[in-house]
């Protein structure tokens, strides 16, 4: 019994070694390398132009007859914010008109009144790295008429798209 054993092990590990050299594999492989290249984008519809709101003649709200739009993005991979910031109105003289609020009404319904202040409107945590467009308008609100002078006033609006 002890010798059948002996040939019967001895006969499988022949077979395992002669399957086995049998069975030999050879491989070859390629490294493959793509490269996303970096884009930070701000485009501005009617960028450095000078956009009338009209005649102000009273107290009231204001809204702008056109609608703008503004495409960003941002692929980095860091806390990207676009941000948004308007001055006070002042005439060419340094009268300043008396604005309760400048507002960014942005068609999906968000509103950020930007008067003398910076406004994040959107950051990475909110859109990721895809592009986007806004259509927005701009809302003037007016209080108090009473002491206003005639003449011409403006501000500026800046958008920024900060990336650190």
């Amino acid at each position: 019994m002890k010798r059948t054993s002996i040939i019967l092990l001895a006969c499988v590990l022949t077979l395992l070694v002669a399957g086995t050299a049998m069975a030999a594999e050879y491989q070859a492989d390629h490294k493959l390398k793509v490269t996303v290249p970096e884009e930070i984008k701000l485009e501005l519809a009617q960028a450095g132009e000078t956009i009338d709101l009209g005649d102000i003649t009273g107290a009231g709200t204001y809204l702008s007859d056109n609608s703008f739009t503004l495409t960003y993005r941002c692929n980095k991979k860091v806390d990207w914010q676009l941000k948004v910031e308007g001055t006070k109105f002042t005439s060419g003289d340094g009268e300043e008109l008396p604005v309760s609020a400048l507002n960014i009404k942005i068609e999906d319904g968000r509103n950020y009144n930007i008067l003398s202040r910076e406004v994040t409107i959107d950051s990475r945590a909110d859109t990721g790295a895809k592009e986007k467009t806004i259509e927005f308008r701009y809302e003037l609100q007016v209080d108090n008429f009473d002491d206003v002078y005639a003449g011409v006033y403006t501000n500026t609006v800046t958008y920024t798209l900060f990336v650190p």
